[in-house]
């Protein structure tokens, strides 16, 4: 778009200008070309001239083209401008010109496609100089038409490389051009002539592609004797025109190859298929699945993937099941992108009674395939016998369930024989929460009649579960958990309280870590209560926030503790929480209060200026670190220096 808009500009200033200031202009232009101007200064002219200039300027530029570094600035301007004039000039030029100029001017010729110019550039295919030659072939070839396929057929006879290699790709391009205009046997002849094993492979795929395209209703005639032969030329472009030809009757004849030729034809021809996009291949398709060689049945189950339907599941879910790394993957693939009739009915159906392998293979597509509609099934088969079938099962319910699965979830905790299945169904759980509890809330009752009555290990688990939840039932189930008869439910209860999200828990996590004896629980119920109070998302002002985390660090006892309080504080931006960290000086943890108080003070500039340059002002001359110096140094420095006003 940018150079669209940038050559509309230069054709309106052009056009804008008056008359007699464009006549001006080049008058001004040309005699600078016939002056002892620089080189460079000349070049601009000409491509100047190559917009504004007329007849008028075509000697001048004339009178470049034999100058080694100005010919090419010369041929470009005179091969567009529209004068009889300016193809006279280049055509005079050689007779005067050699090696790069005389091929510049030839390009040039070809360029404005001078049918006058014919004869000259016929003759020059015999130059000995292969430059012009080689360019002479390539300018007959833009010019074209039948005088030109004569002159270029009866050189090559005589031509060696490169100039032969030249006029060769010339004369295919001039076929090419003949097919474009309809004149299908005179390209078919010379199609045919280069479709030699003495040519190279490059001309002989070309040729043979030539053959196919001016062909007519015989293209898949010639296609297929291509795909059939053992040459690799004619391969190549018969596969390359199969693809552009879009004839569907086609597919019949690739499907009938397919069983019939060797293993890397088989793999061309299944990504023919595949990008064809005929179902009538499917049938064949499945048969190369079949097949002995890897790689073929790979590229079977990929395309089975684009054409299949929900009929090729099973062989797709036992593709994805295979012990080959490759195939496996193409089947899990092809069990995505299967799209054709009612896969997920399909998915869902084969559930129940697959084998445990294909089992886990069903599963992994559903869950890819975010089919919500198979959770039933799938809480089904989180209590198979099969571990392998239950773990997948149970990673594809945390995928698609949501809130309203959790009394399903509650009863699989329930039935869960041992804390490793307990522990499988909690992550379900917290998968579901971090999934969606943005955009819902949630109906815990299932969780609170799930304490309810429950044996003790599953009382315990579902304690776990409800750390992730906010409910006053799940903070009633806490307060009476601590307080259980049963010592292992009181220590279980404590520790999923450490773990709770729930805000309104706050008060029992810090006198849980107030009158803990046991060091770990009192350090997992202080980490627990300072992550809710430092949460910015919690909805505490940032005072209340600094409010909330003093008695946190009245209570931290070891250094660990007070560490963990200070990287909360030190993302509280309130004086308050600066007033907090600079009260911690002592050895232990000085480095790390001074850190915090860095970062607080960095932060509340903008907002109380002059208690943040105090405390910055302090560290900049006492820090016990150096970066903490430096840092707090370059803070006051920017903080004062006012910034650039207008000028």
């Amino acid at each position: 778009m940018k150079t669209l808009a940038l050559v509309i500009l230069i054709l309106f200033s052009v056009t804008a200008l008056p008359a007699k200031a464009v006549v001006a202009e080049e008058t001004r232009l040309t005699a600078l070309l016939q002056s002892d101007a620089p080189p460079a200064a000349k070049e601009d002219a000409c491509r100047r001239l190559k917009q504004v200039g007329t007849a008028q300027s075509v000697p001048a530029l004339a009178a470049l083209l034999s100058d080694e570094h100005l010919y090419q600035a010369a041929c470009d301007a005179l091969e567009t401008l529209p004068y009889p004039e300016a193809g006279e000039a280049l055509r005079a030029s050689l007779k005067i010109t050699a090696g790069n100029p005389k091929a510049g001017a030839i390009h040039a010729l070809g360029e404005r496609r001078d049918p006058s110019a014919l004869p000259d550039l016929a003759n020059l295919l015999n130059d000995p100089d292969p430059r012009v030659a080689s360019a002479s072939a390539n300018a007959l070839r833009r010019i074209g038409g039948p005088e030109a396929i004569r002159r270029l057929s009866e050189a090559v006879t005589r031509a060696s490389d490169p100039v032969r290699s030249a006029i060769v790709d010339a004369l295919i391009q001039c076929a090419v051009q003949c097919v474009t205009e309809g004149h299908r046997a005179e390209a078919a002849g010379i199609f045919e002539q280069f479709d030699d094993p003495k040519e190279k492979d490059h001309v002989r795929t070309a040729a043979y592609a030539g053959r196919i395209q001016s062909a007519g209703d015989r293209w898949l005639t010639l296609v297929t004797a291509g795909l059939e032969s053992n040459d690799p030329s004619r391969q190549t472009a018969a596969l390359h025109m199969a693809r552009s030809m879009p004839d569907p009757d086609a597919t019949i004849t690739y499907t009938r190859l397919l069983a019939n030729t060797s293993p890397a034809m088989q793999l061309a021809l299944l990504g023919l298929l595949q990008e064809r996009g005929d179902v009538r291949a499917v049938p064949a398709i499945v048969s190369a699945t079949q097949g002995t060689d890897l790689s073929v049945r790979v590229a079977a189950v990929a395309a089975l993937g684009t054409l299949g339907d929900s009929t090729a599941i099973p062989l797709l879910a036992t593709a994805a099941a295979s012990p080959e790394d490759s195939e496996q993957k193409a089947g899990r693939q092809a069990l995505i992108e299967l799209h054709r009739g009612n896969v997920a009915a399909a998915l869902v159906a084969q559930l129940i009674s697959a084998n445990p392998e294909v089992q886990v293979e069903l599963i992994r597509a559903l869950a890819a395939r975010s089919e919500k509609s198979a959770v039933p099934n799938l809480f089904l088969l989180a209590r198979s016998d099969s571990a392998t079938t239950r773990k997948a099962a149970l990673q594809a319910i945390g995928r698609l369930a949501d809130g309203s699965h959790l009394a399903s979830l509650v009863e699989l905790v329930n039935v869960a024989n041992d804390e490793t299945a307990r522990a499988d169904v909690r992550r379900v759980f917290e998968s579901i929460v971090e999934r969606t509890e943005r955009t819902r809330r949630f109906d815990v009752t299932p969780i609170v009649k799930g304490l309810a009555g429950a044996n003790v290990e599953t009382r315990i688990a579902l304690l776990q579960v409800s750390a992730l939840f906010a409910d006053a039932h799940l903070r009633a189930a806490f307060r009476a958990g601590l307080k259980d008869t049963d010592a292992a439910v009181r220590e279980a209860t404590a520790r999923a309280l450490c773990h709770s999200r729930d805000a309104e828990l706050m008060p029992d996590l810090l006198e849980l870590a107030r009158h803990s004896k046991e060091v770990s629980l009192h350090a997992l119920a202080l980490e627990g209560y300072v992550r809710l109070a430092g949460d910015e998302n919690s909805g505490f002002s940032a005072q209340k926030r600094a409010e909330l985390l003093k008695p946190a660090l009245e209570l931290a006892r070891r250094p660990e503790e007070k560490r963990v309080v200070l990287a909360a504080l030190a993302e509280v931006t309130h004086p308050d929480a600066l007033e907090l960290v600079e009260q911690e000086v002592g050895d232990d943890v000085g480095k790390e209060a001074e850190l915090a108080r860095l970062q607080i003070a960095q932060a509340l500039l903008p907002s109380a200026p002059a208690v943040a340059e105090k405390t910055l002002q302090r560290l900049a001359t006492s820090a016990r670190t150096d970066s903490v110096r430096t840092n707090a140094q370059s803070a006051l420095k920017q903080f004062k220096t006012p910034p650039p006003g207008p000028r």
